[in-house]
């Protein structure tokens, strides 16, 4: 026989007042009501404080990674650097032979430190990589180091920097035209230079080869073009 509804009532009533008895019970429904009451101020500072604490994992997380992903872009660029500088060597030793050169110069510009009062920056460059003849002896690196381009009358003037050409000089010619870059030229014995700049895709100029023979006067010319040609690719890709 199933009990009516205030049979039930007073059972569970009974039950209820025979645990009210007991302290567990006592302490489990005194924390029961007191979750109740706390829950609607408690829970949102909990919620808050567990996200928070994601975002900053999250942020923490991010930041890792990006010096993550820093640190393994520096090290391709650095990768690549060194490739791209190995074959753009294997070039210029190999174009001593075919432009009938002795000394080939890869010159690189660069930015230096600006003028503290006009802003305008100083054009400077260095000498990144050349090729000499075996019984040649080699320059002073520390007159190319971060050179100031200012001080150079053919690098300076506006129709080299704006061109494709390659540009010849015996040093004799090269005496009325760049002064500064004659008496380089002189101290490892040369007799004539011919100087052609490399471009990037966008046709900016980036850099100049500096070709130099001492037995004299001549070079194949149309193999110059060529060794420009091949040093661009390199630094393209």
């Amino acid at each position: 026989m199933t009990p009516d509804k205030d049979t039930k009532n007073a059972i569970i009533k009974n039950a209820f007042d025979k645990w009210a008895e007991k302290k567990w019970f006592q302490i489990v429904f005194v924390i029961f009501v007191l979750y109740i009451m706390a829950a609607p101020i408690a829970g949102p500072f909990i919620y808050n404080e567990i996200n928070k604490q994601n975002t900053q994992s999250a942020v923490i997380e991010g930041i890792n990674e990006q010096k993550h992903q820093e640190e393994e872009k520096h090290r391709l660029d650095f990768e690549k650097s060194k490739q791209a500088y190995a074959a753009a060597k294997t070039v210029l030793k190999n174009g001593l032979e075919s432009t009938d050169s002795d000394y080939i110069f890869l010159i690189e510009y660069h930015n230096g430190m600006d003028n503290v009062v006009t802003g305008i920056q100083f054009c400077r460059f260095d000498i990144t990589l050349e090729a000499l003849r075996e019984d040649l002896r080699y320059i002073d690196h520390a007159k190319f180091k971060d050179d100031i381009v200012a001080r150079y009358d053919l690098l300076l003037s506006d129709t080299f920097q704006t061109a494709s050409r390659a540009f010849y000089y015996t040093v004799e010619e090269l005496w009325s035209v760049d002064r500064y870059l004659e008496k380089h030229i002189l101290s490892i014995g040369g007799k004539a230079i011919c100087a052609i700049n490399l471009t990037a895709e966008n046709g900016q100029i980036w850099g100049t080869l500096l070709f130099v023979t001492t037995e004299d006067n001549t070079f194949r010319m149309e193999n110059i073009y060529t060794v420009r040609r091949e040093i661009e690719t390199i630094f393209r890709k």
